[in-house]
């Protein structure tokens, strides 16, 4: 939460054990059912199973900077060609 100014607290892990807002108006907002959720991890590098490999190229070119400084890529920017 550094790059937000904010000092880390446990219970952004926690966030299902919170009442939201969405909670009481969700105004069908896509988030509203997995707010109330657990974090889940079971399906990271999904991407890597939608995306072809161009395309994850094409994103990491454009975005891979800000990635890699949110903390997103542990390794420099493919170069994978299509």
């Amino acid at each position: 939460m550094d790059h937000l100014g904010l000092p880390w607290d446990e219970a952004v892990l926690r966030h299902a054990e919170y009442q939201h807002a969405l909670f009481d108006h969700p105004y069908g907002h896509p988030a509203a059912e997995s707010a109330g959720k657990p974090l889940h991890s079971g399906r990271l590098g999904r991407y890597a199973e939608d995306l072809t490999r161009a395309q994850i190229a094409e994103f990491e070119r454009i975005a891979g900077s800000e990635l890699a400084r949110l903390g997103y890529l542990s390794a420099p920017t493919s170069t994978v060609e299509a």
